[in-house]
């Protein structure tokens, strides 16, 4: 039997929060299904469960950027006592976004040495997430082909083209993520007057377009309402653009449950991802299974599976008038997008649980041969 370590800077032994660590969760999943042994080491912020999988370490999930970096250097006796034992194949890092040092640092030569990249930012990580926080960011990218020379493995092809053009290191693999489809029912709803963003309240969201964008489309179509499912940091802010600008049709609706999402996405006629960047973005996919229209961002890990006017729409994430454009335009033939919806659905269909089983079998399998 094949045994693999993942480390994440997550509790995955509690509640989940979102995208990227549900996507550790499942790749260990997937393993533990189909022969292998993953075991996951993480930090421990509640009761430890009765998953034999979890190594915990001692100490707790990170609240902030400082103790993310004082993270990413503890728990050294607790990684080499899990690696001096027999047996561990390929240890795999899921950096999000600074390296576990100590897990590169002491991996047995014998041992493969793995990075999950979600996303690869880069230089325009400043553009987002300001000059010292983006410029940290830019050096961890730049820095990952050093972690002891390690496999790279992607979510999608635009990090994996944008990591090889900007290190030069070609050790890479795409694993992209999956979505459970049966759970979404596809139903194109062009009577619905409910357009849908679901996703963290962040700067790289670019949510605050959407909101300028919305107010173009509002002031002749105030029988639409716009609908924000998500938290973060940003809400103050988001709910002070919607106040200066007078928005009446949007309504902040906070965390939603999964059942929650799935109900919601059945009634929207649309869903909106102007992300500045991502890395694979699921939602979108979801929201295909589902049978809405998606409009999203021109930019990396929408595009990666989004063809304008095939399965999706497209805009410029900078231009509050684009997406605008693309509202009114949606909003005046609305039973003339099944089969821009049709196509949709069978994108999703692309990443079933199966898709996703296999292909993390053959790239791990590839990795330890």
């Amino acid at each position: 039997m094949k045994r693999a370590l993942i480390r994440s800077h997550w509790d995955l032994d509690n509640q989940i929060k979102g995208g990227a660590d549900n996507l550790i969760l499942e790749l260990a999943k997937a393993l533990n299904s189909t022969g292998w042994q993953a075991d996951i080491l993480c930090p421990t912020s509640g009761p430890k469960s009765d998953n034999n999988s979890i190594k915990s370490f001692g100490y707790s999930e990170p609240v902030n950027a400082k103790w993310k970096i004082i993270n990413s250097v503890r728990g050294i006796s607790r990684v080499r006592s899990l690696l001096d034992s027999p047996g561990y194949d390929i240890v795999v890092d899921d950096i999000s976004h600074i390296p576990h040092f100590p897990t590169h640092i002491f991996c047995p030569e014998d041992t493969v040495n793995a990075v999950f990249l979600h996303t690869a930012y880069f230089n325009s990580a400043r553009e987002f997430m300001g000059q010292i926080k983006g410029s940290m960011l830019q050096f961890i990218d730049h820095s990952i082909p050093y972690l002891n020379d390690p496999e790279i493995v992607c979510a999608g092809p635009s990090t994996q083209d944008r990591f090889i053009k900007r290190t030069g290191h070609k050790k890479t693999h795409i694993i992209k993520p999956a979505i459970k489809v049966d759970e979404f029912n596809h139903n194109y709803n062009p009577s619905s007057k409910k357009i849908l963003y679901l996703g963290r309240l962040v700067k790289r969201k670019n949510i605050s377009t959407l909101l300028h964008a919305w107010n173009k489309f509002e002031q002749k179509n105030n029988d639409y309402e716009l609908k924000i499912a998500g938290s973060g940091v940003m809400k103050n802010e988001l709910l002070n653009i919607k106040c200066e600008l007078g928005l009446s049709r949007v309504e902040f609706l906070g965390y939603i449950s999964e059942s929650e999402k799935r109900e919601l996405l059945e009634k929207c006629f649309a869903f909106v991802l102007p992300s500045l960047m991502e890395g694979y973005a699921t939602t979108g996919l979801e929201a295909l299974a589902s049978g809405c229209i998606l409009l999203g961002a021109n930019t990396f890990g929408i595009r990666d599976y989004i063809t304008h006017k095939e399965n999706g729409l497209l805009f410029d994430p900078n231009s509050a008038k684009e997406l605008a454009d693309l509202l009114f335009e949606i909003s005046s033939k609305p039973d003339s997008y099944y089969p821009l919806t049709q196509n949709g659905l069978e994108v999703a269909l692309e990443h079933t649980v199966r898709d996703f089983q296999q292909s993390v079998v053959k790239e791990f399998n590839d990795m330890v041969e």
